[in-house]
């Protein structure tokens, strides 16, 4: 391999593994819309390990800046707001009766809306002084909402309605959350 073209792929490693999560949360949705559900998971499941080590790797190679910043943040609103999202309204709440998935409409796109807002004021904002974070992390909302999905099948769609209601106003709060 060229000098050069080591040199790009140095460069571009990081945002490479920021295009994984991006692409994994999208493969996720459509599988939710498939009804592959299993398959949705378990791509939330690799976008939260390429979300964990884009960062990593670009402060390590060097090649971190705005850029990165910003794919990183459209990624986790792909990967932990819409997939996780979608994959609940398609398994939970479509097939309920018109008051339910009604609600279940509403609370799926406040979560999505939550965490899209949640992510632009961290982008403007950043960490507080003392390196936490106002609000839930938008990772931590549709990680958790992932995991219930997978490990549980008794709850119904009231319980995912609060959830996820509740998951929203976490992420918009200014409650502080230290980051790890």
């Amino acid at each position: 391999m060229k000098n050069e073209e080591k040199s790009l792929v140095r460069k571009q490693a990081a945002n490479f593994i920021t295009l994984l999560n991006m692409l994994s949360g999208s493969i996720s949705i459509l599988a939710s819309l498939s009804g592959r559900y299993k398959t949705a998971l378990a791509m939330i499941w690799i976008a939260a390990i390429a979300d964990r080590f884009d960062g990593k790797v670009a402060r390590m190679l060097g090649t971190d800046g705005e850029l990165g910043v910003q794919m990183d943040s459209m990624g986790d609103v792909i990967s932990f707001g819409i997939a996780p999202a979608i994959n609940v309204y398609v398994r939970v709440f479509l097939k309920q009766d018109n008051i339910i998935k009604t609600f279940g409409g509403i609370v799926t796109v406040l979560f999505m809306c939550a965490g899209a807002l949640r992510l632009a004021r961290y982008n403007v904002n950043g960490l507080n002084e003392d390196n936490s974070f106002n609000g839930m992390p938008i990772t931590v909302g549709g990680s958790l909402l992932a995991v219930t999905l997978f490990f549980v099948k008794n709850f119904g769609p009231i319980f995912y309605i609060v959830i996820m209601a509740l998951f929203s106003i976490l992420e918009l709060s200014t409650i502080k959350i230290k980051k790890r």
